[in-house]
């Protein structure tokens, strides 16, 4: 197992995106991300976690956010052409999309990668 963290800039945060995706075409990747608030206005069913450009800029120390942790299972791209990836969540079927979660992608969100061997 080999934790990956990202660096901080926007040009290295889609580097980041593109290296855990090819992470993922060799074997089992889950990712942490922040638990922004708003992410709870909306549990259950389809919906594309972002967050609120004031969560962005907000710094963590004003608002404790919860880290997550989740599988990475694929890029997906929605009707409109947002990109996002499809995690699914350790708290089983019960939560959101039958386990499923959507994060935005190009939004820098994940903090990092842990990648796992078979």
């Amino acid at each position: 197992m080999r934790i990956h963290y990202k660096l901080n800039g926007h040009v290295k945060e889609e580097v980041y995106e593109k290296f855990i995706l090819h992470l993922r075409t060799l074997g089992p990747v889950a990712v942490g991300f922040n638990n922004f608030p708003n992410y709870s206005l909306d549990d259950f069913g389809f919906h594309i976690l972002s967050p609120t450009p004031i969560e962005l800029v907000r710094p963590g120390f004003e608002y404790n956010y919860t880290k997550h942790v989740a599988l990475l299972m694929r890029l997906r791209i929605d009707v409109e052409g947002n990109e996002y990836v499809e995690l699914f969540e350790i708290s089983g079927q019960n939560w959101r999309d039958s386990g499923f979660v959507q994060l935005a992608m190009h939004e820098g969100l994940t903090n990092f990668a842990i990648e796992m061997e078979i």
